[in-house]
């Protein structure tokens, strides 16, 4: 199973727009160039991507069917794609047993009709932060992005501003 960043057919702005940097935007890279690292701490074990879901379809059902999929793990949020209506991603309260989660898929992959099918995600390695204070500094945010409690975050490889 792809991740939605990886796979090609796959608009990696399908959950917002892509915003160019700003003035006053930091960008924070925590991607240490560690080519030997497990796959699996790639992967946000919270989130999940459905696709095609039917564009009919009542929030109940689809609680109802994500509930299935997780083994009743507690649903955070569902985001629906800003560009496509059959498109959401869920965030679970705590970690999903994908393998779990895959075997339940390939049980029932059909829901009023539309084949659904599913992508992991993954975690992003860099962010973007607009309108900053301009005072803010750097140190600062690289406390903020490496503190687990506050951000849940880890290592911060770079932080960069952009000057324009």
């Amino acid at each position: 199973m792809e991740s939605p960043q990886s796979a090609k057919s796959i608009d990696p702005n399908i959950f917002g727009p892509s915003a160019p940097p700003v003035k006053n935007s930091k960008s924070i890279n925590n991607n240490i160039n560690n080519h030997n690292h497990n796959q699996l701490h790639d992967i946000d074990l919270r989130r999940l991507i459905l696709f095609n879901l039917p564009i009919d379809l009542i929030q109940e059902y689809l609680e109802l069917y994500l509930e299935y999929l997780s083994g009743e793990t507690e649903i955070e949020r569902i985001d629906y794609s800003n560009l496509e209506d059959t498109t959401v991603m869920v965030t679970f309260k705590t970690d999903l047993d994908m393998t779990e989660v895959r075997r339940r898929h390939g049980t029932r992959t059909k829901l009023n009709d539309s084949e659904i099918s599913l992508a992991e995600v993954t975690s992003p390695t860099t962010v973007m932060i607009r309108n900053l204070p301009a005072d803010i500094s750097r140190d600062v945010i690289e406390l903020y992005f490496s503190n687990r409690r506050r951000s849940d975050g880890g290592l911060v490889a770079d932080v960069s501003l952009d000057h324009e």
